[in-house]
């Protein structure tokens, strides 16, 4: 039933192509309102609610939302005959938009109000409950796992809307209003917070703290912030579904890969010699003493140097260590690694 809730959400690309087409010129108002009418999917036994948004929409944008929202005028009323031409079109804009396997039930209402509250009566009241029973079971289970913050905060909020769109706020006073949407915020904060993955533990406590709690747009904001942070300053990859989708992942495994390329080109500079300074593992292009030393470089002598001098204790050795290091400005760094590949 999860995946049934999931594609009742009228995606983005839907709603443009129903504004759209609702948009489209045409040489009068009537011209535009007689036009059949098409959505981009069909009524069926799964996806009552976000048929019915589309559908409400798009007769609303023909001008025709009172044929499923008011009374109809009465009979001897000098407009009845055009009102009746009217509800027609709308009548027959519902019934194209229902899959062919149902729509004989719905023939047979003799007014469009009366076909809307019907398929409204059958497909929202009578399963809302075994519908938002299965949603709260499945916002209370679902966790992060493999996926990234990105997508696991999209599934909540798809699952929050469908409980929304079935289970309105009862509340009428402002104070009242404002006490009740406190409380769902409280209880998103908490599914939120106990769906991420344990690696962001301390988040989670830190976030809980916070007094007064933060909103849960306001959480997921921090959070994602700081798995950015993480796979910007990583050296490694971090922890299983902590990383994120956009910028800090691509930097994060960028660097990865430059560190990876840079070590297994070890190996393709032994056999290069550079004809400038006679010095192994570089060519002349790029040697330092042509092409001046990186600001690094005196660094790395002075650890080289620290380095062999307390694996070597004796006068002799170390002297040996002395010269290794002095012949390392020719040959790049008595420890063997190739930190000519900065060039």
């Amino acid at each position: 039933m999860g995946d049934k809730s999931n594609q009742q959400l009228v995606s983005m690309d839907q709603m443009l192509q129903l504004f759209k087409e609702l948009n489209k010129p045409s040489s009068s108002s009537t011209e535009n309102t007689t036009h059949s009418l098409t959505l981009t999917e069909k009524l069926n036994h799964h996806n009552y609610a976000k048929w019915a948004r589309l559908m409400y929409l798009a007769i609303s944008g023909r001008g025709r939302l009172q044929h499923i929202t008011a009374a109809p005028p009465n009979t001897d009323d000098t407009e009845y005959p055009k009102w009746v031409q009217r509800d027609s079109q709308v009548f027959s804009w519902i019934i194209e938009n229902i899959n062919s396997d149902i729509v004989n039930q719905f023939l047979d209402y003799p007014t469009a109000k009366e076909l809307w509250k019907g398929i409204e009566t059958l497909y929202s009241s009578g399963k809302d409950e075994l519908q938002i029973y299965d949603l709260a079971t499945k916002v209370g289970s679902i966790k992060q796992g493999k996926d990234s913050i990105e997508v696991f905060y999209g599934k909540l909020i798809s699952i929050w809307k469908e409980i929304d769109r079935r289970t309105p706020s009862p509340m009428k006073c402002p104070e009242d209003i404002t006490a009740y949407n406190n409380i769902i915020q409280r209880q998103r904060l908490y599914q939120l917070l106990a769906g991420i993955n344990d690696s962001l533990d301390k988040e989670r406590r830190d976030l809980l703290h916070q007094d007064p709690l933060p909103t849960v747009e306001m959480a997921y904001a921090q959070i994602r912030w700081e798995i950015l942070r993480r796979s910007i300053m990583y050296d490694d990859t971090p922890p299983e579904g902590t990383l994120s989708s956009e910028i800090g992942a691509g930097l994060a495994k960028k660097g990865k890969q430059d560190y990876t390329r840079g070590r297994r080109g070890n190996d393709d500079k032994a056999h290069l010699k550079c004809t400038h300074c006679g010095g192994t593992r570089h060519t002349k292009e790029g040697c330092f003493k042509i092409v001046g030393y990186p600001e690094w470089w005196p660094d790395l002598k002075k650890r080289t140097k620290d380095r062999d001098g307390r694996a070597n204790i004796t006068e002799g050795v170390s002297e040996k260590v002395g010269k290794a290091n002095n012949s390392s400005e020719e040959q790049g760094c008595s420890d063997g690694r190739d930190h000519w590949a900065w060039y």
